[in-house]
């Protein structure tokens, strides 16, 4: 249930009144008035419900929304009877909100819900281009709707495990070679499997079982060749198996490395490969390297100093 559900509630209760004929949502300063001639958008028909929000609150179980519900209609100006007047509207008025507290607590999805009923009631009378009377109510409903971090849109809580730096920049030509990117600085490697022979540094799956993974790679990358072309699959990671399985390049599920770029113009870049399940009793190693597309001419770049390679692990 959400906010806007609660919202859309009222609003379908003021809908199938058979009275109540209009219903608006907003600051109060947003209440519609009788037009002052027929060019205007914010005609009001009478009976009028108005739901203006204010201060809610949330704990770690319950989300509390609170509303003014304000109810109005008309009043027919009659100077010898304007205190009926008033009083009449005003008292028609609360039980228009009573109806709608009917219709919240036994009619609409909200019943199954907590509707609080300690309901503050207010009589009042305006004057806009027209002369209205009502009430108005305090309106607290309170949803049971506990902190629910499963469907947050975050990665999976994961073991860090790797933090690898490069300590020099690295030129990428991929239709003459396909080198791995280089991170020799290694700040966190949890699971002891970056190869530190030089110039691979290759990264081993060490993990005991299958499990997902998450790779992170950053950096400041600037072209140095190819002017007009296209960059074709940059940035991928290449897994070799120990069971004589072909390699497979795995593309990033998600990339800010440019497809076009000027030489020489520097350009900070982003690429994550998430949800990679990889079994380390038939992996050799991954890298980090620049497919060559056969038979395409592709530009070359560098990568600065200070590339960064982050991988994580979720045990399925």
């Amino acid at each position: 249930m959400t906010y806007k559900d609660v919202v859309d509630s009222v609003a379908q209760a003021v809908k199938e009144h058979r009275i109540l004929r209009d219903f608006g949502y907003g600051a109060i300063t947003d209440i519609k008035t009788v037009a002052t001639d027929s060019t205007s958008p914010h005609t009001v028909d009478y009976p009028y419900i108005y739901l203006n929000p204010t201060q809610g609150s949330r704990n770690g179980q319950t989300i509390t929304y609170r509303w003014n519900l304000i109810s109005m209609d008309v009043v027919q100006e009659d100077p010898n009877n304007t205190y009926y007047n008033y009083l009449k509207v005003q008292s028609e008025c609360q039980q228009y909100i009573d109806d709608i507290l009917a219709y919240l607590r036994f009619r609409s999805p909200l019943k199954k819900f907590d509707l609080t009923l300690n309901v503050q009631l207010t009589p009042f009378k305006e004057r806009f281009q027209d002369s209205v009377a009502g009430m108005t109510a305090t309106l607290e409903i309170e949803i049971p709707q506990a902190l629910n971090n499963c469907i947050t849109p975050y990665f999976p809580e994961a073991d860090l495990v790797l933090d690898v730096l490069s300590t020099q920049e690295q030129t990428f030509t991929p239709d003459t070679q396909q080198s791995p990117q280089k991170y020799p600085n290694t700040r966190i490697d949890t699971l002891n499997g970056m190869r530190q022979d030089d110039p691979f540094n290759f990264y081993r799956i060490l993990t005991p079982n299958t499990n997902t993974w998450t790779f992170r790679e950053t950096g400041t990358a600037v072209k140095v060749s190819g002017a007009g072309v296209p960059f074709i699959n940059p940035r991928v990671i290449t897994v070799l198996y120990t069971n004589g399985r072909p390699q497979d390049i795995i593309q990033p599920t998600f990339s800010t490395f440019p497809t076009e770029a000027e030489i020489g113009v520097p350009f900070e870049y982003e690429c994550q490969w998430n949800g990679l399940q990889l079994d380390p009793s038939i992996i050799n190693f991954i890298v980090v390297n620049d497919f060559d597309d056969p038979g395409v001419s592709e530009p070359g770049y560098t990568t600065s100093i200070n590339t960064r390679l982050i991988g994580s692990y979720q045990p399925i």
